[in-house]
């Protein structure tokens, strides 16, 4: 039986579940797809180590849930699959389907031992064969006639638009005697066996075109857009379905989030009021979806029992049959609930929400083609550049969109050059925590900006003068920059409220990278300039000598040798100077503190932001994803950081606070991070995974960082508060202290073994004292690791450790908790966690490995269960 997800996995499963409707050449999920890059997330599942039988009722059930949502899809009209399905061929096993027998084409008897070979139906099936039709007795002793629903013609394919389920029920020896497939009045029934249905719920559940029914039937199963069988399940007490809640006609209503996944076709104007319980934060994913003819219909959000609502307004999208996707967390110690408006329209029917002007941009040679030209108010007459999107952002009023086509690529240089915000007053953007600036795209799959390594970033507010504010940046690919990926930054304004970033894929950017495809180690900054050196026009540098404001030149001659100097830098951007063959031109950027997906505010304002759901490896400069010294409550959430890291992966620094009332929390939550150790894919070997540090801060920062998982770093987890520079005076509290009053809470680490100065939770680094700091580390797993599998170092104010495993499955070369040896009453030494694939086990395809606790886990319910994450066992899952 599949064990009960914690939270982050719900939260992974609602990932793949979005990035699947966004992406309609995949259907399915978990059924080998690979995504829109090309290779598998970073996070994932793997295979259980299975008997070959046990494999085989695997694939059924695989394969029979794949062509359901295959053949949903092709019903809904929005989410079309490619023309030509092919059939299966021989699927060979034991037991019941014996050596040469077929899966789902039964015209046998005695529990399927004469069945015949399968035969592949595409391009051209023969006249006497249906697909995928079962006539059988014993095994499928009271199966019934398959229905062709198309006739099959000679030379022909069959195409998705007329094939539908193919009838199947069952008894003998099919297990538990549950049908495979049932089509009855075209509704779409999945009894499944064992409910190993995590993450095989077909997608087609969000076009709500036909009843999905999983458990058995409508007394005991639970039916995806049925309210009179809504959440009704006869399932073992170990097995776990988080079924969408649905509802075919919404009117409005209490969510009382028991359902993490909500699908409603609205019937009417309705409030949803949100009136989430218990002490665990929580994240509701809702589909709003309009009917597919007939009226269109609104939608608000309120809260029960006092709670605020934060974050947008979301107005509905307003065509017949269009989706919005909004992202609600609920976090009870704030009575708050984050409302975020993830994607509108997101089946890519481009419509604009009511009241508000939307501007497309799509690809000159897209189909209707971008042009400047045109009136970019419509989809049917979409701009073309990046420069022509970036000169209008002025003139948006709350709630406008700015949306590039999916699927459509933007090369830097030119006409196409860094989306820029607030450096000009052309470029000034303003929301409102009620109607948010969206940047994001139409149509299916992300927008890719490829910088080219001639564009420094993607987007970029760089020390704006102009307001930001209340912009969201959503489902973009970014490569090739050769500075940043995505960019704010400011050291005097207080610019910046209610940034969100998400679902972005940030890529082969910054020094060393940009240049690159693929897996990369970058360098921490540019090169120095060098005397008789052969420069090519994709070359920078950072030169160290006679360059007072430390700017990075950019040579321009295709091919050139330098002289031999000294060369006098010019400090104005734009300017150049000679140097031998070569022409140096000042970009204007200064400094290699470069961080691929970064928010850093040197003025230590309290935004917000919020960090969600992106993806960012391969990634020179420094950090792959930073926040700094935002004072307020971000959320950095779901977010995949490496591998590719050469300083950190995730690296925060100031943030929270505990002297505001009530504290203002920041929350590093369900992240993972690997710089790729074991690949040679880190800066060095102590590039850390997740990382902290209060160096300028004097009131403490507040931090929670919850249900993480990193692996393959020298050191996973690393906190330093104090970070003070002699002489610097940066903290002016009356103890010269920064200190950080953090909690780690249900992580699981895994590091390399036998490698020097390597930790699972370090707390060494920074001067000063420790004494107004705070550590809190329970639940977590710390396995591995070449020195320490815990090192905190002593004079810390308050220090708590207990419910932990130390040392995990390869064992804990040592222990130090604020200097002493001793470990908490509750925690565990050196206990295997049974993950289901680790690091050092054999995997198979499983990438990356999977640290999903075994349903025989010794770690399973014996966490301290009072901490808030919703999850009782010891480590992240």
């Amino acid at each position: 039986m599949m064990k009960r997800f914690a939270d982050t996995e719900k939260n992974r499963y609602r990932l793949r579940l979005r990035e699947a409707v966004r992406d309609p050449s995949s259907p399915c999920i978990r059924c080998g797809a690979r995504d829109d890059r090309g290779e598998r997330s970073l996070v994932g599942e793997a295979p259980r180590r299975r008997s070959a039988a046990r494999w085989v009722k695997g694939v059924a059930i695989g394969f029979s849930l794949c062509l359901a949502a295959s053949i949903a899809h092709a019903q809904s009209g929005s989410l079309g699959i490619e023309p030509g399905v092919r059939g299966p061929g021989v699927i060979n096993g034991s037991g019941c389907l014996t050596s040469g027998t077929a899966l789902l084409k039964g015209n046998g008897s005695g529990g399927c031992g004469p069945a015949s070979a399968g035969v592949d139906f595409a391009p051209a099936p023969p006249s006497n064969f249906s697909l995928l039709k079962g006539n059988g007795s014993g095994g499928f002793a009271s199966a019934v006639a398959g229905t062709d629903y198309q006739a099959p013609i000679a030379g022909q394919p069959i195409t998705p638009s007329s094939v539908k389920a193919p009838v199947f029920t069952s008894s003998g020896n099919n297990p538990a005697s549950s049908a495979l497939l049932n089509d009855v009045n075209n509704h779409i029934i999945s009894a499944a066996r064992n409910a190993e249905n995590t993450a095989d719920v077909p997608v087609a559940s969000v076009g709500l075109d036909d009843q999905i029914h999983f458990g058995g039937s409508g007394a005991t199963g639970i039916s995806f857009d049925s309210p009179s069988v809504q959440n009704q399940g006869a399932f073992t007490a170990s097995a776990y379905l988080d079924a969408p809640d649905n509802n075919n006609a919404y009117t409005g209503g209490t969510i009382n989030c028991q359902q993490n996944v909500h699908n409603f076709v609205l019937a009417a104007n309705a409030t949803i009021t949100l009136a989430c319980t218990g002490m665990n934060n929580q994240t509701q994913t809702f589909f709003l979806i309009q009917p597919k003819s007939g009226s269109v219909y609104t939608y608000t959000f309120a809260a029960a029992n006092g709670a605020t609502l934060l974050g947008d307004t979301p107005t509905a999208c307003n065509v017949n049959g269009c989706i919005d996707e909004v992202q609600v967390i609920w976090i009870p110690s704030q009575t708050d609930y984050i409302i975020n408006l993830e994607k509108a329209n997101l089946t890519g029917i481009a419509t604009c929400p009511v009241g508000q002007t939307c501007y497309y941009v799509a690809s000159p040679t897209d189909t209707p083609a971008g042009n400047d030209s045109n009136s970019g108010t419509s989809p049917s007459a979409p701009w073309a550049t990046t420069n022509k999107a970036d000169s209008i952002l002025s003139t948006l009023n709350p709630g406008d969109e700015v949306l590039f086509k999916g699927g459509d690529t933007w090369t830097g240089g030119g006409s196409n050059g860094v989306f820029l915000m607030g450096d000009t007053a052309a470029h000034k953007v303003t929301g409102t925590a009620a109607k948010r600036i969206l940047i994001s795209t139409y149509g299916t799959g992300r927008a890719t900006i490829d910088a080219n390594n001639v564009n420094y970033s993607c987007f970029s507010a760089l020390n704006p003068g102009n307001n930001v504010s209340y912009v969201t940046i959503s489902n973009f690919e970014c490569k090739h920059a050769w500075s940043i990926g995505i960019n704010f930054e400011t050291s005097s304004s207080s610019q910046f409220a209610g940034i969100t970033i998400s679902n972005n894929y940030v890529h082969d950017t910054g020094p060393g990278c940009a240049t690159q495809n693929g897996a990369c180690v970058g360098t921490d900054g540019w090169p120095n300039w060098a005397s008789g050196t052969a420069y090519t026009s994709a070359t920078y540098i950072e030169p160290t000598s006679g360059n007072g404001s430390n700017y990075v030149f950019n040579e321009t001659v295709a091919s050139c040798t330098s002289s031999g100097g000294p060369i006098t830098w010019p400090q104005t951007a734009g300017q150049t100077v000679t140097d031998g063959s070569c022409s140096w031109v000042n970009t204007g950027i200064a400094g290699n503190y470069k961080n691929q997906i970064n928010f850093e505010d040197d003025a230590h304002n309290p935004h917000s932001v919020n960090i969600l759901n992106n993806i960012v490896n391969s990634c020179g400069g420094h950090n792959c994803l930073q926040v700094h010294y935002d004072t307020g409550s971000p959320l950095v959430q779901g977010n995949q950081a490496g591998p590719g890291c050469v300083h950190n992966c995730l690296d925060v620094k100031g943030v929270g606070s505990t002297l505001t009332s009530p504290a203002t929390v920041a929350q590093i939550v369900g992240n993972v991070s690997t710089c790729g150790y074991s690949r040679a894919l880190c800066g060095t070997t102590q590039t850390v995974g997740l990382y902290t540090e209060n160096s300028v801060i004097a009131v403490s920062a507040n931090e929670l960082w919850e249900l993480n998982t990193v692996y393959d770093d020298g050191v996973a987890m690393q906190i330093v508060p104090s970070a003070i520079s002699s002489g610097s005076g940066n903290c002016t509290n009356s103890t010269g202290e920064c200190p950080i009053a953090a909690k780690y809470y249900n992580n699981t680490v895994y590091g390399p073994t036998g490698i020097a100065n390597s930790w699972g939770l370090y707390g060494g680094g920074g001067n000063g004292t420790r004494t107004n700091s705070s550590i809190d580390a329970r639940n977590d797993i710390f396995d591995g690791f070449g020195t320490d599998s815990v090192d905190i170092p002593g004079t810390w104010g308050t220090h708590t450790e207990d419910y932990n495993d130390i040392g995990g499955s390869q064992g804990s070369p040592g222990f130090i908790f604020n200097s002493g040896s001793t470990k908490g009453a509750h925690d565990v030494t050196n206990v295997d966690p049974l993950y289901q694939c680790e690091l050092t086990s054999t995997c198979g395809t499983a990438t990356p490995p999977a640290f999903q606790l075994q349903a025989t886990s010794p770690l399973k319910g014996i966490g301290n269960p009072s901490l808030g994450t919703g999850n009782t066992n010891i480590g992240a899952y």
